[in-house]
């Protein structure tokens, strides 16, 4: 992301602040003006959060449309860019991380391997935020703005941060998985919204994370509901 004078705040760590050799960069923005984003790749996943305003990214086959409290998720080595190469006047942050580079210091390879495969099997996506995913991107963007004062603590904050907004992202994705099984949409179409290729990978992953089967988790929501309004009646 190249920056200019449009750019009210910017502020972009180097790898060896940062302390994290599986992060390959991260910063904030905020523009007053918009500002050039041609196409480009990245080497690791792209997680991007809109705090305020609206951007588009442009993919080869899709278009994600973002506004205020909401992230996009976009695959590594896939090509993007801003709508007409530019990124509209907004507040974001971003990281892009290479999770096959995790030291076990930092991440056990189980619980490694469990993020990575939900950020893997969801795709290139636009998802809203959790509460606990936008307290955690709270605090990286917190540790990023002190950083860009002059605190050399915040980087301590910061790596605290990257852990907690791995997870809460993980959580966010199957929060969305759940949300759509909770809709009369066939369990086929939400697995391939969700970027499965099938219903039966889609319904294991589904049972790993949850400890039960799509089918499963949609009657027992549709109990849980029932009793809900028979409690109100």
């Amino acid at each position: 992301m190249a920056g200019n004078a449009h750019v009210s705040k910017r502020i972009v760590p180097t790898r060896k602040a940062m302390g994290l050799p599986f992060v390959e960069t991260a910063g904030c923005d905020s523009l007053r003006r918009p500002i050039t984003l041609p196409p480009h790749r990245q080497r690791g996943h792209e997680l991007v959060y809109l705090l305020r305003g609206r951007t588009t990214w442009m993919l080869p086959e899709a278009v994600m449309e973002l506004s205020g409290g909401q992230c996009s998720l976009v695959q590594p080595g896939v090509e993007h860019r801003g709508e007409m190469e530019i990124i509209e006047p907004c507040t974001l942050i971003w990281l892009v991380f290479n999770l096959s580079r995790v030291d076990e210091s930092f991440i056990n390879n189980a619980e490694r391997r469990t993020i990575e495969g939900i950020l893997n099997k969801a795709g290139n996506i636009v998802f809203p935020a959790t509460p606990s995913l936008k307290s955690a991107l709270a605090v990286m963007y917190d540790a990023l703005l002190s950083y860009g004062e002059g605190d050399g603590l915040s980087m301590l904050l910061f790596r605290s941060a990257v852990l907690s907004v791995l997870c809460r992202t993980a959580e966010a994705l199957r929060a969305r998985a759940k949300t759509l099984l909770r809709t009369e949409r066939r369990i086929t179409d939400v697995a391939l919204e969700l970027g499965f290729s099938s219903s039966q990978h889609f319904s294991s992953t589904f049972a790993r994370m949850t400890g039960m089967a799509p089918t499963e988790y949609r009657l027992s929501a549709a109990v849980r509901t029932g009793d809900a309004r028979e409690g109100r009646g």
